[in-house]
């Protein structure tokens, strides 16, 4: 049984909450029966934009409201917390929830920040999507990596430490059986594995079928350090120029859908950029899926600058003229889906070119043969 519980407060949530639990105390239904939990909880004024007020909310207190989810809901399983990014009002409830419950959580999903370096979860987790946060206090915390099935990391800094994560102390970390596995690194951090000793020579992912990774610097020691099977299912990767040229000096698996998010530039041409991009499409083997987000709206687009025979998604943020995606269009017979953001429309000439054909004296306008069905 899935049970979803949605707080508003003003000052500070933990009234609230207490009050919605001594209601669930009073009432008949059986909540051993509920397995799932999602909660919400949104400061109002956040909601209004306004300044919220700063509220103690640690102590006794949350440890009390705790043990009250346990006693009403003793059966617990997964656990969602879904609130704003930034709520310094209720990730230290949400921390202690998880904690409180991580010998029987066999998911957590939080989108919020909380502190977790204290929890470590048993052998049942088989799925963890956190964001550490931003403070110094916040780290990864321990699970037993055997176990995961799902991983997605937010935020991560670039001292956040791989170690942390696994409860044993075997070199090198195995995720033995971990199909999905997203990563994100905040700007500013450069994609470390540990900046410290006991930093694994390896994590081995045997049996990852999907991978998102995304990290706006140059560095890229995740990839670097990280033992992928031979073939995957999708890879996506995001971030800039540089990034994308280390990439292309190391061996990819063999994917069949393989997407590519470049933020930056770095001052490099369009020409040089697609070349790239290219030359990485064809070392990784791709079957089925080729997929370009250019999001930097500096970088100058000429017709002749994409280069990528096989795509089938292009997305582009750059000012992009009628000429440039025309020729897009023609050139690419396998694009499914182009998405335009900075397109100018008054350059859009009042007749298509088309190839011509001659009959007699009529001229035929050919269409172009392209599977071409979003723009």
């Amino acid at each position: 049984m899935d049970l979803h519980i949605r707080a508003y407060f003003v000052a500070n949530p933990l009234p609230v909450v207490e009050k919605i639990l001594r209601r669930a105390q009073k009432a008949r239904t059986r909540w051993e029966n509920v397995t799932s939990l999602t909660i919400n909880m949104t400061h109002r004024i956040l909601m209004e934009q306004g300044p919220a007020p700063a509220v103690d909310v640690h102590g006794e207190r949350i440890v009390q409201i705790a043990n009250m989810f346990v006693d009403v809901f003793p059966n617990m399983r997964k656990l969602k917390f879904d609130a704003p990014y930034k709520n310094e009002h209720t990730s230290p409830l949400y921390g202690t929830l998880a904690n409180i419950y991580s010998q029987q959580l066999q998911e957590l999903v939080s989108f919020p920040p909380i502190p977790a370096s204290a929890i470590s979860f048993s052998s049942q987790l088989t799925r963890l999507e956190i964001g550490p946060g931003n403070q110094s206090s916040y780290q990864l915390p321990r699970a037993v990596v055997a176990s995961l099935v799902d991983l997605t990391l937010y935020g991560m800094r670039a001292d956040y430490n791989w170690c942390d994560l696994d409860s044993s102390s075997s070199r090198p970390i195995v995720f033995a059986n971990l199909k999905r596995l997203w990563v994100f690194y905040k700007t500013g951090n450069p994609a470390a594995v540990s900046i410290d000793t006991r930093a694994p020579a390896r994590l081995e992912f045997p049996v990852l079928d999907m991978l998102y990774y995304s990290c706006e610097d140059d560095n890229l020691r995740f990839l670097s350090n990280a033992r992928l099977p031979t073939q995957m299912s999708s890879v996506r990767l995001k971030g800039t120029y540089k990034m994308f040229q280390i990439i292309h000096s190391t061996t990819l698996p063999r994917v069949n859908d393989l997407a590519l998010t470049v933020v930056r530039n770095d001052g490099c041409s369009a020409s040089a950029l697609f070349g790239t991009i290219s030359q990485i499409f064809e070392q990784s083997k791709i079957r089925f899926g080729h997929e370009i987000l250019i999001d930097d709206r500096s970088l100058v687009l000429n017709p002749t600058d994409v280069v990528c025979p096989r795509l089938t998604k292009l997305r582009i943020t750059a000012p992009t003229s009628a000429e440039t995606v025309l020729a897009i269009i023609s050139r690419f017979p396998c694009l499914q889906e182009l998405a335009l953001h900075n397109f100018a429309p008054q350059q859009i000439p009042a007749e298509i070119p088309a190839d011509a054909l001659v009959n007699g004296n009529a001229v035929i306008l050919a269409p172009f043969a392209t599977k071409l069905n979003t723009l």
